[in-house]
């Protein structure tokens, strides 16, 4: 299957019907993963711990479900079958932050940065892009870096993960 059409209505699928897609690993959480399947971006929430690395090509299999924050595939099963260079961000606007073909996919984008907190092991800054304001979240290594001033022009380059939950300000959206 494509994650693509996984977007379309059918009307003769179960919820129960596992389905396999492969793509490549352009983010992984503790127990998830962004998949890359073409343009097409999936969450897949693992139901086993994988030692996955960002690059990583693998087949999921599991219980496709489409939620506000988009396609996600519910506890799946993964096999690595090798590993490539990711592919180029798609450079986009602050308005295609909020459009679902963007969602779950590696973009590019330049923001005014508005704060740089850090949060456990990571490091949060709030952006605006145009009216649009947005967190990303860096993962830090190694030697703690000198904040980023307010003010100041970036150019990041991440997931665009729309939607995800846990926000404490739910007027901000999160870019991993």
């Amino acid at each position: 299957d494509k994650a693509s059409d996984l977007l379309h209505f059918d009307a003769e699928a179960s919820f129960f019907q596992r389905v396999k897609l492969a793509g490549q690993v352009i983010h992984k959480g503790i127990d998830e993963c962004i998949l890359l399947d073409g343009q097409t971006g999936v969450r897949v929430l693992i139901s086993e711990a994988e030692a996955l690395r960002v690059g990583d090509m693998i087949e999921a299999v599991g219980f496709p479900d489409l939620e506000n924050s988009g396609l996600v595939l519910q506890v799946a099963r993964v096999r690595t079958t090798g590993h490539l260079p990711l592919p180029k961000a798609v450079k986009v606007s602050a308005a295609d932050l909020l459009n679902v073909n963007y969602n779950a996919t590696l973009v590019e984008i330049q923001a005014l940065v508005i704060s740089d907190a850090r949060q456990l092991d990571r490091r949060v800054l709030e952006l605006q892009a145009g009216q649009r304001h947005f967190l990303a979240t860096l993962k830090e290594q190694g030697e703690i870096e000198e904040s980023v001033l307010p003010g100041s022009l970036v150019q990041l380059t991440g997931v665009n993960s729309r939607g995800r939950s846990g926000l404490a300000n739910e007027n901000l959206e999160p870019f991993e």
